[in-house]
């Protein structure tokens, strides 16, 4: 009999063998393990039959979809008519680079001296309230630091969800917004599209 505690004669003490997990199959890519040579082709990834057990792979890994079309319009404080024309296209293409920024996809951003329009898809990690104060908060501190001291947003916003027929007709609403608006003031549009999506407001609430 061993006394308590000695080894068997046979087994010796020693690190547990380590075998590498291959995942260059499911992955397509080549893996290069330390001391182990490398060759074009190491485990067959391209072959027919890895090719197949990538998509076997592939299949089981649960996707989560989403497409969210919104139509997002706001006014600077109290309708100030202070987003200056030689401003504008560059205010445009900063909001448009937020979004992007935020997983968002922009379609358009347009508007006049007092409001703006952006049509885009919303990122499906972020809800509308989050994505306006992305929006919101670093495009106001852009326009002060481009000559316009007391520039700020107002408080409210619309937000109007839209399906993928209607994206044509309201980017082409967008652009048109110059023209739109010498015969419509935002109140009156801003009025108008609540009423077109159903939407009841209280008027004593609605601007600021």
């Amino acid at each position: 009999m061993r006394p308590e505690g000695a080894r068997h004669p046979l087994i010796r003490p020693g690190p547990a063998p380590q075998v590498p997990i291959n995942f260059a199959p499911l992955l397509g890519a080549h893996v290069h393990w330390p001391g182990r040579p490398q060759a074009e082709d190491p485990v067959g990834v391209h072959s027919p039959s890895m090719r197949l057990e990538r998509a076997r792979y592939h299949s089981l890994v649960p996707q989560s979809l989403a497409s969210f079309l919104v139509h997002l319009a706001f006014s600077t404080k109290n309708r100030a008519p202070i987003i200056r024309e030689d401003l504008r296209d560059d205010m445009h293409r900063y909001l448009a680079g937020i979004l992007s920024h935020h997983g968002c996809i922009p379609i358009r951003v347009g508007g006049v001296e007092d409001h703006l329009h952006l049509l885009f898809f919303l990122s499906r990690s972020l809800s509308v309230a989050q994505i306006v104060e992305k929006v919101k908060t670093p495009s106001s501190k852009w326009a002060k630091s481009r000559g316009v001291g007391a520039f700020a947003w107002q408080s409210g916003y619309g937000a109007f969800s839209l399906g993928p027929t209607e994206k044509d007709r309201v980017e082409r609403y967008i652009v048109n917004q110059p023209d739109h608006h010498r015969k419509e003031t935002f109140q009156d549009e801003f009025r108008r599209l609540l009423r077109e999506s159903g939407l009841d407001w209280d008027e004593k609430y609605l601007w600021d």
